[in-house]
């Protein structure tokens, strides 16, 4: 750090310059009878990218600028959530943001139905993100937002379709779900139809869009082993069945509406 000192010749004003680097410095004002003033003086640049905002036309002007990132979201612990982001962010950023170590980040790669006619959907592990590209976020710890420096902003949006079932990201909040095919994923780790075609839905987050047929049974599966619970996906789902855990002969079992299922998510007839 350099430190440049001023003092005006016979008063008790002075003024203490702090470089700290080419981009950042403070101006230290002492005046005896208002105290001390500091006041930061920056060529950086710094952008809010909110999940209540419309991030699109907020970000136009950088479009294509470095920049350091502020982003106004509530990440929880322990669940899964969807994750967009208009910039790019290497390891070392995804660590600046989430902290170290306490994020997995997880890319839609493939589906597959398993012997029961289940649909999977597949996500493998990730270290960074891509700009404009859909992902599933879960965290050790919580993180009410977080800044990180260094990125290029681009609000380009990029499908991840595979085998038909579409991952779409969505940068701004405001927009609605249609309710005939498409599905978010909710806190307890199910994914929900759209109650009506009007459902809103918050930005930085993905939704999944898959295409409208028969009753269908689907779980997300994270590098083959860790898996969120089974969900009926029907186009007509209008409420969220209320899911708990008993004790039935014996057995621990789940009960999701009037649907009884293992533990291991398989469905019992």
């Amino acid at each position: 750090m350099v430190s440049h000192y001023q003092k005006e010749k016979g008063a008790a004003n002075w003024l203490n310059v702090q470089v700290v680097d080419e981009k950042t410095a403070y101006i230290y004002q002492y005046c005896p009878t208002v105290a001390m003033a500091v006041w930061k003086v920056t060529t950086e640049k710094i952008v809010t990218i909110d999940e209540n905002a419309d991030n699109t036309t907020a970000l136009d002007e950088f479009e294509g600028e470095t920049v350091t990132a502020n982003v106004v979201r509530n990440f929880t612990n322990n669940n899964y959530m969807t994750l967009t982001l208009p910039f790019d962010m290497n390891v070392a950023q995804v660590n600046q943001a989430f902290g170290s170590g306490n994020a997995t980040i997880y890319t839609f790669a493939y589906t597959q139905k398993d012997a029961e006619g289940t649909l999977e959907l597949h996500f493998n592990t990730t270290t960074s993100t891509q700009a404009g590209h859909p992902y599933i976020l879960k965290l050790n710890n919580a993180v009410n937002g977080f800044e990180v420096d260094g990125v290029t902003i681009s609000t380009a949006l990029i499908n991840n379709e595979q085998d038909g079932i579409t991952m779409q990201p969505v940068l701004d909040a405001g927009g609605t779900l249609n309710g005939a095919t498409q599905y978010w994923l909710a806190s307890d780790n199910y994914l929900y139809h759209a109650q009506t075609y009007n459902t809103a839905i918050l930005g930085l987050r993905a939704i999944f869009d898959i295409p409208a047929g028969s009753r269908v049974r689907a779980r997300a599966v994270f590098n083959s082993n860790e898996t969120t619970d089974v969900v009926d996906l029907t186009p007509d789902q209008t409420t969220t069945p209320t899911v708990k855990k008993v004790l039935h002969k014996g057995q621990l079992i789940i009960i999701r509406g009037e649907e009884k299922y293992t533990i291991q998510g398989q469905r019992m007839e």
